[in-house]
């Protein structure tokens, strides 16, 4: 494949996958708007419900890697941004300081955890390893963080 078609091939599925992303930040917000109280683990359900409907656009966000190495363009970060940044507020709601930078940092700790949860559940490899209750696993670790940092 030549250097144009690596481009375009790319530009194809950063729009796939941008859409994608904002189907699923509509989503969780979508959730959020109607959750009682438990904010968080409104957001761990809402990921593996968004995973489990969508599992094949859900992981190619995942699976994706520009063809030169190089960073997405800023209108996909912006796609991913805004999905991170709901995460974050919430995060930051549940924190005794204010600080964005650690309620980011810490929201994409969190979603890694909740992700590789979410992996091993749509792939069956919890089933494999004995896990009957993935998203109860994945929350309680969010749990943990949450309170270590507070």
């Amino acid at each position: 494949m030549g250097r144009r078609s690596d481009h375009t091939r790319d530009e194809l599925i950063l729009a796939i996958n941008a859409r994608t992303l904002e189907l699923w930040t509509a989503y969780l917000r979508a959730g959020l708007a109607e959750a009682d109280e438990d904010r968080i683990a409104c957001m761990v359900r809402a990921y593996f419900a968004f995973a489990a409907a969508n599992p094949k656009t859900w992981i190619a966000i995942y699976e994706h890697h520009m063809a030169d190495g190089g960073p997405a363009p800023d209108w996909y970060q912006e796609a991913v941004g805004e999905l991170m940044g709901v995460v974050s507020a919430e995060i930051a709601a549940v924190l005794p300081s204010a600080d964005p930078a650690r309620a980011g940092a810490l929201a994409r700790s969190l979603v890694a955890t909740v992700h590789g949860h979410c992996v091993f559940a749509l792939y069956n490899t919890f089933r494999m390893l004995g896990e009957t209750h993935p998203e109860e696993a994945a929350l309680a670790r969010v749990r943990e963080a949450l309170a270590a940092a507070r």
